[in-house]
């Protein structure tokens, strides 16, 4: 199938933007959190094959994850070149699955070697070996507008030559996908995997932070404790101490990761100051602690010693809290136990104003504003589940393949939840709230409702594959890829039944999203009873003028130095597919003659598998409406001739009797002007 070449190893390998051969027989271990193979570049068999002074550098291949598709913004990590990040050079579909090649790692990771040595680093091989490096890299990211998001030991690899660091690529998942908790603010780490949301260069700091602590230690800190302990920890006790508790570390490191580790990022240091200056690097002021009560408020078994604590707790025991806040309990804890007045009047104004619970989403909207009000470095709260409003990407991704969470998104647009809570926490979020808003708006055009969530995810996903159960074992991410594999199955007869739809929901949905903002588009106005036939014309040939659109443009790139991959010049088994029904239209197409010389272009353009040239003559209505104007306009003739003419005949008699009364009258006229006449000479002379 698609991109599939003999490896001469009596095997097959996967070509990859016709540059790399993936050997899925190879693997490699796991890369960047997913399973790894070799990979080498391709040398087609009729070239002859290049010179080089030295050995090219290994590559491997990574298999992404169709329910965590790569990042939209991967092409931007192509770019982002530095020595101590391992690049992806080139990524696309490959069989069954998305490929992303990369530089192969030099050495082991560090989450294989920590600990191995009798001594941890010492600070100055902290701030040379790990630190200012790390920090220039993520510098080189955050140039480019990037966020890692992946900073973990396992991502991080020595090279066995050099002895630096290197960082495994963090876009072949989404941001913070696979990342532990351990390694995330508390923020982060109460949402799932999908709903982390892209975070800030700010996030990374903070992982970097939980990585030098880590090798300070010689191991990883709360060892023997699971996420959710983990977290729990964290929201009690600000992440540095619970990171930090009871550890001998250096006062200089201390200093360091007490505003590396804030839960607070405006209180991290950034990156130019951690590469310029490393672990001596002047930092900002020491953040605050949160406020703790002197005495808990419990919920049920649950002590509550700070409001982020109680915000977790209106998460996890809804009923239990909101019946105290109802009850008044937890204002006069907020106000006498924390001296937090402001939020206390907050709260106790969301909730009178949202007191009629029989109101649809009227408690989720209160559970969003109290959360919201207690611990604003929180993300949205919304039926049951936490979540950043940029996440929308993964989680619907998510929810499309593996089935996983719900649809909260688009309940919480409808309530306008989005807009108040970036309210109520001072974010500036109307450019993902806005984007969000016009993308569900464009989706809720599709007259069938079941295509509006697919085409939601995959707009926002351009790596997520066609979830289509006929492209099982094809990957297809693009139109154009979608009309070449269904031209591979048209050849095939019992790849679609007898008079079947050729495209189902998921490839409708698929070609909605990738051809809804294209400069060159179809505009047909198509009735809504037509034949759905039809309408897979029109979306097969859309995919394929915008195929065609896309070769030219880069047959005429300079830098194109290449034939474009996946340029379909003509689809003729899907074109037969289309005939029957493209020539049963025209054969209600007005005047006869005009009719045949259009059956004979349609059947020119079924031969060179035109879809365009088809649809155009069967359904563009400007020729439609000029012939059916002028066969029209000729009936409306004719008609009103025979009208004239069946007018006239009725009215012959009564105009013959007319005629003879006029001339009556006429004759006796003039006979009495010449008695007249007689009678006046008669008396003259």
């Amino acid at each position: 199938m698609q991109g599939r070449q003999d490896d001469g190893r009596n095997g097959s390998g996967v070509l990859i933007d016709q540059r790399f051969l993936v050997l899925p027989d190879m693997p490699c271990g796991d890369f960047a959190g997913l399973p790894a193979f070799v990979a080498e570049p391709y040398q087609p068999a009729d070239q002859p094959a290049r010179r080089r002074d030295r050995a090219p550098a290994p590559l491997i291949a990574v298999r992404t994850r169709r329910d965590a598709p790569p990042r939209a913004n991967l092409p931007n990590f192509l770019n982002a070149y530095n020595i101590s990040l391992l690049m992806p050079l080139a990524h696309g579909p490959g069989g069954a699955d998305y490929w992303i090649v990369c530089d192969a790692p030099p050495g082991p990771s560090l989450r294989d070697t920590i600990g191995e040595n009798a001594l941890p680093p010492t600070e100055a091989e902290l701030t040379s070996i790990y630190l200012r490096p790390l920090a220039l890299a993520l510098g080189r990211l955050q140039s480019l507008g990037l966020a890692h998001r992946a900073v973990r030991p396992a991502n991080l690899f020595r090279s066995l030559e050099s002895g630096r660091i290197l960082l495994a690529p963090g876009c072949v998942m989404p941001p913070a996908f696979a990342q532990p908790v351990l390694y995330e603010p508390p923020s982060v780490g109460v949402c799932s995997p999908p709903a982390r949301g892209h975070g800030a260069l700010s996030d990374d700091v903070y992982a970097l932070g939980v990585v030098l602590l880590e090798l300070a230690l010689g191991r990883p800190p709360m060892a023997g404790l699971d996420d959710d302990q983990i977290l729990a920890r964290k929201l009690e006790l600000g992440s540095f101490q619970a990171l930090t508790n009871g550890e001998r570390l250096s006062p200089v490191l201390v200093s360091l990761l007490r505003v590396m580790l804030s839960d607070d990022p405006r209180n991290r240091p950034t990156l130019a100051a951690l590469s310029e200056n490393g672990i001596g690097a002047e930092r900002p002021k020491a953040p605050r602690p949160e406020p703790r009560a002197p005495r808990p408020l419990m919920l049920g078994k649950t002590p509550v010693w700070t409001a982020r604590m109680l915000a977790m707790v209106f998460a996890t025991q809804p009923a239990e809290a909101l019946a105290l806040l109802r009850a008044g309990t937890i204002d006069q804890w907020l106000r006498r136990a924390l001296e937090q007045s402001l939020p206390a009047g907050r709260i106790d104004e969301a909730v009178r104003s949202a007191r009629d619970r029989s109101v649809d989403g009227a408690e989720s909207m209160i559970l969003m504003q109290t959360i919201a009000l207690l611990d604003p470095l929180a993300p949205m709260f919304w039926s049951g589940t936490w979540f950043w409003p940029d996440a929308a990407p993964s989680m619907l991704a998510a929810h499309m393949i593996a089935g996983t969470g719900v649809d909260v998104l688009h309940d919480a647009m409808r309530y306008g939840a989005l807009r108040r809570w970036a309210s109520l926490t001072g974010r500036n979020a109307s450019v993902v709230i806005d984007d969000l808003e016009r993308r569900m708006a464009r989706a809720a055009r599709l007259p069938a409702p079941n295509l509006r969530l697919p085409m939601l995810a995959y707009s926002l996903n351009p790596y997520l594959a066609c979830t289509s159960p006929v492209l099982a074992g094809v990957c297809v991410v693009l139109p154009q890829q979608l009309i070449l594999a269904l031209e591979a199955m048209a050849s095939v007869p019992a790849s679609f039944g007898t008079g079947a739809r050729l495209l189902d929901q998921q490839m409708l949905a698929l070609l909605a999203a990738r051809t809804e903002e294209q400069p060159v588009s179809i505009e047909l106005a198509i009735p809504a009873d037509a034949d759905e036939r039809l309408l897979d014309l029109q979306a097969l040939a859309q995919a394929q003028l915008q195929a065609l659109t896309r070769a030219r443009d880069l047959a005429l790139s300079p830098r194109q130095s290449r034939v474009p991959e996946c340029t379909p010049p003509g689809l003729p088994g899907l074109a037969a597919r289309m005939l029957p029904m493209t020539r049963e239209r025209l054969q209600a197409w007005p005047g006869k003659g005009r009719r045949e010389r259009r059956l004979v272009r349609l059947e020119q353009a079924a031969i060179e598998g035109d879809l365009v040239a088809m649809l155009d003559l069967a359904c563009r209505d400007d020729a439609w409406s000029t012939d059916n104007a002028a066969l029209t306009a000729a009936r409306n003739q004719a008609d009103a001739l025979r009208t004239a003419q069946r007018v006239s005949f009725a009215a012959g008699p009564q105009r013959a009797q007319a005629a003879r009364v006029a001339g009556r009258e006429i004759a006796m006229a003039t006979g009495i002007v010449a008695v007249l006449g007689a009678v006046a000479a008669a008396i003259i002379f």
